[in-house]
């Protein structure tokens, strides 16, 4: 029981979920506060509260911290540039997905890309919102198949979760 609960804590378990939100990458700095004012965002709405949340990224090797873990967020350490990461994210299953950028670099569009173009053949429904750096990448995030697209702002994670419930809200900060 100690090894499983071991193996949960430190984004090693298979979840097997089905109409979550997946979360892929993880700010930089600040990441704890982005995700729980974004998980308390989703959950005070009426599509998001009672769905599950989790969190693929290649931070916290040791386990999500503890306000992450009392919203009952849900953790996989790995990468959504990877089969095998999206694959143990049950990302084919979720109901809405949200990529955020890396790092605030340009280089960053293209692992953003990368991702998109790995959950392409997974035939999901849902929304797909994608951070991009440069602008002149949007066109190339969009066609990449992220039904809404941003810039990462990392103090309004609210805006990540208006533009996945209400598609098109995004569009007045462009």
């Amino acid at each position: 029981r100690a090894s499983k609960r071991l193996e949960k804590i430190q984004g090693r378990w298979r979840w097997n979920l089905k109409d979550h939100v997946l979360l892929i990458n993880a700010p930089a700095t600040g990441a704890d506060f982005y995700f729980e004012t974004l998980v308390r965002e989703l959950r005070a709405t009426e599509w998001g509260s009672e769905r599950g949340v989790l969190i693929l990224a290649e931070e916290w090797p040791n386990g999500l911290p503890a306000s992450l873990q009392r919203l009952n967020v849900l953790h996989v350490h790995g990468s959504g540039a990877t089969e095998d990461g999206l694959e143990a994210a049950d990302a084919a299953r979720a109901a809405a997905i949200i990529v955020l950028a890396r790092e605030a670099e340009t280089q960053s569009d293209a692992i953003t890309f990368d991702i998109l173009h790995r959950l392409g053949p997974l035939a999901r429904d849902g929304p797909v919102v994608a951070e991009f750096v440069d602008e002149r990448h949007r066109e190339r995030i969009c066609a990449a198949g992220a039904s809404a697209v941003l810039r990462p702002m990392r103090g309004y994670p609210e805006m990540m979760v208006r533009a996945m419930i209400a598609p098109g809200s995004e569009q007045i900060i462009v």
